[in-house]
C-alpha cells in the first residue's frame, strides 16, 4: 500500500503537468510518446511502474519529459525512481525478512513445545508401565528387582509395551543394569522414567564418542594405577612374592 500510494502521488503530479501543457490533450496526438505514457492517471501509474520493476527503460520514460520545457520534471521523476529503489523497496524488504524472521523463530518455539509435550506424553506412559509391572508385587519396598524385570519380561504385552516406545529389552540383565545406576538392587519409578528416557531410540554419534571418552579414561586410569603398585612393590623387599603367593592362595590366576 506505501508503494501504490507513493507511484499514486508522483503520477498526478506527472499526469497534471502533462495534462496542462497538451490543454487536455488538443495540442498533440494520441499517438507522441507523452501521452502515451502520462496521457492520464492510469498511463502515468503504469509508466512509473515499469520504472522501478525493469518493465521498461528509465530513457523511453523520460525523454518525452523534456517536450514540457522544463527538466523539472525529469529530476522529479529521477527523485522518484530514487526514493523507490533505496528507500521504499528496502523497508518493504526489511518487513518481508523481518516477518520471515519472526516466523521461523514462532516456528523454533513451537517445536520446541510440541517435543517438549511429547516428552511428558512418554513419561506418563512409562509411570503406566511401571505401576502396571510393580502391581503384581506386594511388597514393603519400593521398586522392582532384577528378578521382577526378568519376570515382567515374559509377558507379551510388557515385551510390546516396550518395543511400541522404542526400547530395545531384549537383554534383561543389561536392561536392569542400565536402569539401576546406584546398584541398590531395585529400581524405583524414577530411575525407571529417566533410565527409559535415555535409552529410547538407537545409538547416535554422541553416544559412541563418549563411550570410547569413557574407555579411554578407565584404561587411563588402570594404567596410573598399575604403575603405582608396581612402583610399591619395587620399594617393599620381598613384595613381589609375597604378592604372587597371595594370589595363588586366593585362586586368582
Amino acid at each position: 500500500m506505501l508503494l501504490v500510494m507513493i507511484v499514486f502521488a508522483f503520477a498526478v503530479i506527472l499526469t497534471q503537468a502533462v495534462s496542462e501543457h497538451t490543454e487536455g490533450g488538443t495540442r498533440i496526438d494520441d499517438g507522441d510518446l507523452l501521452v502515451k505514457y502520462y496521457g492520464d492517471l492510469f498511463r502515468s501509474m503504469l509508466s512509473l511502474w515499469m520504472a522501478v520493476s525493469g518493465g521498461i527503460s528509465w530513457h523511453e520514460l523520460t525523454a518525452p519529459l523534456n517536450e514540457i520545457g522544463s527538466s523539472a520534471w525529469m529530476m522529479l521523476f529521477l527523485i522518484y525512481v530514487t526514493f523507490v529503489y533505496f528507500f521504499v523497496l528496502n523497508v518493504v524488504t526489511g518487513v518481508f525478512c523481518q516477518n520471515a524472521i519472526e516466523g521461523a523463530q514462532t516456528d523454533l518455539d513451537l517445536t520446541l513445545e510440541a517435543q517438549f509435550k511429547e516428552k511428558q506424553v512418554y513419561a506418563d506412559r512409562l509411570k503406566l508401565l511401571f505401576e502396571e509391572m510393580n502391581a503384581d508385587y506386594e511388597t514393603d519396598y519400593e521398586g522392582l528387582t532384577a528378578a521382577d524385570i526378568y519376570e515382567q519380561m515374559e509377558k507379551p504385552k510388557v515385551q510390546s509395551w516396550f518395543k511400541a516406545m522404542d526400547i530395545d529389552a531384549k537383554q534383561t540383565w543389561k536392561l536392569f543394569k542400565a536402569l539401576d545406576p546406584g546398584n541398590s538392587g531395585r529400581i524405583s519409578l524414577q530411575d525407571f522414567v529417566e533410565g527409559c528416557l535415555q535409552m529410547k531410540g538407537s545409538a547416535t554419534r554422541v553416544d559412541v564418542e563418549s563411550l570410547k571418552w569413557e574407555i579411554r579414561a578407565a584404561n587411563k586410569r588402570a594404567e596410573r594405577n598399575a604403575e603405582r603398585i608396581a612402583q610399591l612393590l619395587e620399594a617393599i623387599p620381598g613384595s613381589e612374592v609375597a604378592l604372587v603367593n597371595a594370589c595363588r592362595g586366593s585362586g586368582v590366576g
